[in-house]
């Protein structure tokens, strides 16, 4: 019985000791927070700030010499294949090929580059977007999407969002991309916000609201480098209204464009791209409980584009809201067979699986789930076993 205590204790001892390192040593564990007078109005060229449909650009925010600073700093970066999940159950199908470089806030050599970027974020949002008062910026990616060769995949980044606004909560409010290359380095790889390509002119800041659906194309041709930075703030229920606001107004401006283009090639990329935003508009739904809509416009996303495992698996979800488990699983299941590595789809099977009864099924997909999945959810596994472990050390007292 000594034994067994012994195990039991040495157990929860584990569990809580890699589960404290593991919360300790997140990814992103630093923030810029400006100094009291970094707000201060007036300071930029008004001259210089361009607003169009979807964004506002601040033209020549950073020179040439600086873009050719920050690239060297830079170095060649990393390799980053990125894919993630907007909380729990829903998925966002957001692959990024590229090399990233993170510049975390207590880097000095960059002090002036955050500077920069909080006088771009505050002016724009004081003249433009007014999403409410910006607190501190995220560290900074500075990104390279390169062109493949020998049938790999080129670099872009898919449809997706930085923000799904709905209940009040912190979050990304503004998001910035900087371009650190020529236009004419390149091919392909604009930057793509609701239907509105960015500009292209070296050390040109591009400003837009987190919460609308952007994408960077594939690149052809030749290497994009970018600079990208989010504001975090306050995150209102009325940025919920405006976000879908804004994403029907991109939808039907997406659909004229279809209609009026007659060269094949980019027809087919505007509806790629009338697809990628009705998906996020769906997903918007599904984040603030409006199923029934989420789940026809990701149903009709599905149909048009079968090939796509987070319409399905954030259809799934609709469905399910709406009482339709079967045809939750059905939806998930497909998924599995375009994306079987991928944990939010097989977490959601798992759950429905033991929601149907079917509880070997349900064990298999959330243990694979488990293997596949990010940092927080072996966070979340080693916090029940820690439960688990105390659970039976109290029981063996008795």
């Amino acid at each position: 019985m000594a034994s067994t205590r012994q195990l039991y204790w040495w157990m929860c001892v584990g569990c809580v000791v890699l589960s404290v390192v593991l919360t300790a040593f997140p990814a992103n564990r630093w923030s810029w927070y400006p100094q009291e007078n970094s707000e201060e109005p007036g300071s930029m060229d008004l001259n210089s700030i361009n607003k169009g449909s979807f964004t506002v650009a601040v033209s020549g925010a950073f020179s040439e010499a600086e873009c050719e600073e920050l690239l060297r700093l830079a170095g060649p970066g990393e390799e980053a294949l990125v894919s993630g999940n907007q909380g729990p159950g829903y998925f966002k199908e957001e692959v990024r090929v590229a090399k990233m470089y993170t510049v975390n806030p207590d880097d000095a050599r960059f002090q002036w580059v955050f500077k920069r970027l909080w006088q771009i974020a505050t002016e724009t949002n004081r003249l433009h977007w007014k999403l409410g008062r910006l607190k501190f910026m995220e560290p900074l990616n500075l990104v390279s999407y390169t062109a493949a060769e020998d049938g790999d995949v080129h670099g872009h980044y898919d449809w997706h969002a930085d923000l799904m606004p709905g209940a009040e909560s912190e979050g990304r409010l503004l998001s910035l991309s900087v371009q650190l290359s020529r236009g004419s380095d390149y091919q392909g790889g604009a930057l793509v916000v609701g239907t509105e390509e960015s500009s292209r002119g070296l050390g040109d800041a591009v400003t837009f609201p987190s919460y609308m659906a952007h994408c960077v194309l594939p690149v052809s041709k030749g290497v994009r480098h970018a600079l990208v930075a989010w504001v975090r703030g306050r995150v209102n229920s009325d940025l919920a209204d405006a976000a879908q606001a804004a994403h029907r107004h991109a939808i039907a401006d997406g659909s004229k464009s279809v209609q009026k283009t007659e060269r094949p090639a980019k027809r087919a990329q505007l509806a790629q791209a009338a697809l990628g935003l009705q998906r996020i508009y769906g997903n918007h739904l599904l984040h603030i409980g409006r199923h029934r809509e989420a789940a026809d416009m990701l149903r009709a996303v599905a149909q048009q584009d079968p090939y796509s495992p987070g319409a399905l698996n954030n259809l799934a979800v609709a469905e399910y809201q709406q009482g339709k488990l079967h045809a939750a699983i059905d939806a998930l299941l497909y998924a599995v067979s375009l994306r079987p590595n991928d944990g939010e789809v097989r977490a959601n099977l798992g759950r429905f699986f033991f929601m149907d009864g079917r509880l070997p099924l349900g064990t298999y997909h959330l243990a694979t789930a488990v293997t596949l999945w990010h940092r927080s959810a072996i966070m979340l596994f080693l916090f029940c076993m820690t439960a688990y472990c105390s659970v039976c050390f109290r029981l063996s007292c008795l």
